[in-house]
């Protein structure tokens, strides 16, 4: 199963984010990569940005499609 949540880790103040797949914002950030699990289980995406992000997505799509023909 792929995991839903990149974590990215601030070498400026050590501290580790946690990026949601579906609706690419910031979920949690912690002191710890162990830390993050439980914050990552209460998040919920808003329906309204997963869209946004998806017409995004299919936008790019079409013009690297139209570019490349």
């Amino acid at each position: 199963m792929d995991r839903a949540f990149t974590h990215r880790f601030n070498t400026g103040d050590g501290t580790v984010d946690s990026i949601c797949h579906r609706c690419f914002h910031t979920v949690a950030i912690a002191s710890r990569e162990s830390d993050l699990q439980t914050l990552e289980q209460k998040h919920v995406c808003d329906p309204e940005d997963k869209l946004r992000f998806e017409l995004i997505a299919e936008a790019a799509k079409l013009h690297y499609l139209e570019q490349a023909s």
